[in-house]
């Protein structure tokens, strides 16, 4: 299911799929953005964390990245001068990331991508898809990243109603997540700081891809407001993490 095309000195490579059953779910329609979905989305990461976490490398010249070869370390997406405090956020986050545990219960191959635009439903059922990304990371990283793009269904300036949300959202993901794998109190307290990690790895996502003489104007007050959050130490959530894991 792979054809190789050259063409003018650069190769490609054609695959084909099978496309996956059922549609992208509507963030703005409640009979498809609820509870029972949240839950469902949480119960499948936590599969896919159980089989991770018993996964075998056959040939470790062949493997993903770990966590800290991931793109955002390389020198195309380092950030240039007139970013130093984002840069230096960020290497204060990584640097309390590399003091966290590694075992096969916290730590392995995760999707790293598992947000609403990437996985089907059909009949209450998720197919994810999109598995580009994956990584060698902390499971918990992936909790961090559904929660913060869920939150982007929710306007930036409506604070309340983000805040009210990610509570809604939060309780049954991770009681899903909980029916297929423990989720240990230690692990939840750390859930701010993947948060933060999603929020500056998207700023050097999106900083690298809308070059500044290219950028129309929501993409410049997205980039802005991120910006600020990160240079102030903004909150994106204030919750008790533990209080929501009981």
């Amino acid at each position: 299911l792979v054809e190789t095309v050259e063409l003018q000195d650069i190769c490609y490579f054609l695959i084909l799929f099978e496309k996956a059953k059922g549609k992208l779910v509507n963030p703005g329609e409640e009979k498809e953005w609820n509870r029972e979905l949240f839950f469902e989305w949480g119960r499948t990461m936590g599969q896919m964390h159980v089989l991770a976490g018993a996964y075998l490398l056959e040939n470790p010249v062949v493997r993903r990245n770990q966590w800290n070869e991931d793109v955002y370390f390389t020198l195309e997406y380092t950030l240039p001068p007139s970013e130093a405090l984002v840069e230096t956020r960020w290497k204060q986050l990584t640097k309390e990331l590399e003091g966290l545990p590694k075992d096969g219960s916290s730590y392995g191959l995760i999707h790293y991508d598992f947000h609403h635009l990437n996985f089907f439903v059909q009949n209450g059922r998720i197919t994810v898809i999109d598995f580009d990304d994956c990584i060698f990371h902390w499971f918990v990283c992936d909790i961090a990243v559904a929660i913060y793009h869920a939150l982007s269904s929710i306007s930036r300036d409506q604070r309340r109603e983000r805040q009210d949300f990610a509570r809604s959202f939060s309780d049954p993901f991770l009681e899903g997540y909980g029916r297929e794998k423990k989720l240990p109190a230690f692990w939840v307290s750390k859930l701010p700081i993947f948060i933060d990690y999603r929020r500056i790895s998207s700023y050097k996502f999106f900083y690298k891809i809308w070059p500044l003489e290219r950028r129309n104007q929501k993409q410049e007050e997205l980039l802005e407001w991120l910006k600020y959050t990160i240079e102030n130490d903004i909150t994106l959530i204030e919750m008790d993490w533990l209080d929501v894991l009981t």
